[in-house]
């Protein structure tokens, strides 16, 4: 709720949702190979270096996902149109998801040989390099065509107030 409400208040000449794939594409490439980074440290280092960033990670999931899924509503006011946009998005992610299946493994061996963080950490590193070039093609290609009816000027604390109201 906090992200949604952070990008539905964004005003820039890129719109409201798009800026958000700018800014956070290479944070969340970074904050994903951080992620399979093991450091040579202290096995309690280690543990508080996979807490940071496994949390930093998600954050970064968040401000980038949340105005991605969002796109679909500021494309077009076809509702047919939408539902297409969330569908293709819907079957794309699972053919990715059966592409990465099928290679990271391998993908880690080559990299690494025996040595599996390594290959992890490679590997890694060339999936979040594709997946930040994708949102910034999206954020270059995407154009946010439909304006809210109603701009918005209520504070982001009485939203937060409301939210923590909300019995669900």
């Amino acid at each position: 709720p906090i992200m949604g409400a952070m990008a539905d208040r964004t005003g820039s000449k890129y719109g409201r949702f798009r800026p958000w794939l700018l800014w956070m594409a290479f944070p969340y490439a970074l904050f994903s190979v951080l992620m399979f980074t093991t450091p040579e440290w202290t096995y309690n280092s280690k543990v508080i270096y996979a807490f940071v960033t496994y949390f930093l990670l998600s954050i970064t999931y968040t401000a980038i996902n949340i105005p991605y899924c969002s796109l679909g509503s500021v494309i077009t006011n076809d509702p047919k149109e939408r539902v297409a946009c969330q569908s293709y998005r819907f079957v794309l992610v699972g053919i990715a998801t059966l592409l990465l299946s099928l290679t990271l493994l391998p993908m880690a061996d080559w990299f690494g040989g025996e040595d599996k963080a390594k290959g992890y950490q490679m590997a890694m590193a060339v999936l979040a390099f594709i997946g930040m070039c994708m949102f910034l093609f999206c954020f270059a290609t995407v154009r946010e065509r439909v304006r809210p009816a109603v701009q918005t000027n209520d504070d982001l604390k009485a939203d937060l107030k409301d939210v923590w109201k909300n019995d669900q």
